[in-house]
């Protein structure tokens, strides 16, 4: 009887022992996947805050134009407004060549 039981038992063992090998095995695949994704993810979270970093640096710079247009703009007004003024009072003969502008 010995002799039919233990081939029969073996081969249990062998089958539940392949079984949980091949469940040990899939985890560790299924580990490196995910191992590899976090990986990728946190790559890709790096670049986003560098783009944001940059993002940033380039509103600043932006908003540090819009002012200095903002002044050229002032400044500009300011010109034209004397030039004109100038120009008026020329063509009027209140003011000979050279005036102040």
């Amino acid at each position: 009887m010995i002799h039919v039981v233990a081939p029969i038992l073996t081969a249990c063992i062998g089958l539940f022992s392949g079984f949980k090998l091949r469940k040990i095995n899939t985890l560790n695949e299924m580990q490196k996947s995910i191992d590899v994704l976090v990986t990728e993810n946190n790559r890709v979270l790096n670049r986003i805050v560098e783009v944001k970093n940059i993002n940033v640096e380039l509103q600043l710079e932006i908003a540090n134009l819009k002012l200095e247009n903002q002044v050229l703009k002032t400044k500009l007004e300011k010109l034209t407004t004397k030039v004109n003024n100038g120009f008026n009072k020329t063509k009027n003969g209140k003011q000979k060549e050279g005036g102040d502008l």
